[in-house]
């Protein structure tokens, strides 16, 4: 075997294990479970933050597709017009979903998450009143436009793993 495409292959599966793990993890617990608790959320959110996480899941996602846009050339015989009209189109549909879960997360996901951060460091400093609740209220419209693009992206990263998984196999 090519020793790149095995690298490829190495490189796409254990990073797009990661970062669709990570986003169903996301969507269906951790997000959940922080509007369970309230405003001590913006503690759980700082501290992802402290960690880079809406910096790196952006790093792994683009890693993953571009491995994978490097094996679909590879095995297309350099994207040979054939390949994507044959039973392999699945490949190219699911890296269609990711990639669209990319976009997502960037242009939906990813601002809001830096905002709320912003808005939970500046919390404890905030005097009751109006303006902290305005902030709260910015925070809850936020945590809401996360949960929803989370799900989207969770979705397409769903459907991604499913046609990446038995495409070669129908």
């Amino acid at each position: 075997m090519d020793p790149i495409l095995l690298l490829l292959r190495l490189v796409h599966v254990l990073l797009g294990v990661f970062w669709a793990g990570t986003i169903f993890f996301f969507a269906a617990f951790l997000l959940p479970s922080l509007g369970d608790i309230g405003p001590d959320a913006g503690k759980v959110m700082g501290a992802l933050q402290k960690r880079n996480y809406v910096n790196v899941m952006p790093v792994i996602a683009l890693i993953t597709i571009i491995s994978g846009i490097l094996l679909f050339y590879k095995v297309s015989g350099g994207f040979s017009a054939a390949y994507p009209r044959s039973h392999y189109m699945g490949y190219g549909t699911g890296g269609t979903a990711a990639i669209i879960a990319l976009a997502i997360g960037m242009i939906l996901i990813r601002p809001a998450a830096n905002r709320m951060g912003q808005i939970m460091q500046s919390m404890p400093s905030t005097p009751p009143g109006p303006e902290k609740d305005a902030l709260l209220t910015e925070v809850q419209k936020l945590r809401q436009r996360t949960a929803l693009g989370s799900q989207i992206v969770a979705g397409l990263l769903l459907l991604a793993v499913i046609l990446m998984a038995v495409t070669r196999y129908v």
